[in-house]
């Protein structure tokens, strides 16, 4: 196996920056899902990786920022866990505290349609496609999702 960084995904990093307009938000999505491709996904993960990218950085772009756009910065690296390859996401923005993970109700599966709330499944989809995911508040004041998925 040759360890050149050029060859071997896992030497890859990538950083994307970008604001929460609607057409930086698809250059975002569209950046790190080529990176994706480049670092050995499949087309499954992939499909998986752009639903992920449309709910989280939709949120950042309507929630973060919803009077005027705002910075938008993803850290991208591939990783292993035991035989398991993964690439691990960072993104972060600049926008009011708001952890997803402990803010966002718990949507009811149970009821029918007309009962639910129209939206609150996105943070749940996420949970359940990606391979982990976590938040932290940063001591500058970003909001930071770690999300790990699966290539």
């Amino acid at each position: 196996m040759n360890s050149h960084p050029l060859h071997n995904p896992e030497n890859r990093r990538s950083s994307f920056t970008g604001s929460s307009t609607r057409v930086d938000l698809l250059r975002l999505q569209k950046s790190v899902l080529d990176f994706g491709r480049q670092c050995g996904a499949g087309e499954q993960n992939l499909a998986r990786l752009k639903l992920i990218l449309e709910e989280v950085l939709l949120n950042i772009g309507q929630h973060a920022y919803s009077s005027e756009p705002g910075p938008i910065l993803i850290d991208a690296s591939p990783a292993r866990n035991n035989d398991m390859r993964l690439l691990t996401l960072a993104i972060t923005d600049w926008g009011p505290p708001f952890n997803p993970l402990a803010d966002s109700p718990v949507p009811n599966l149970d009821a029918d349609l007309d009962e639910r709330p129209i939206g609150g499944l996105g943070i749940h989809l996420v949970c359940q496609m990606a391979s982990s995911v976590s938040y932290a508040r940063l001591p500058e004041g970003q909001n930071r999702l770690v999300l790990s998925v699966e290539l």
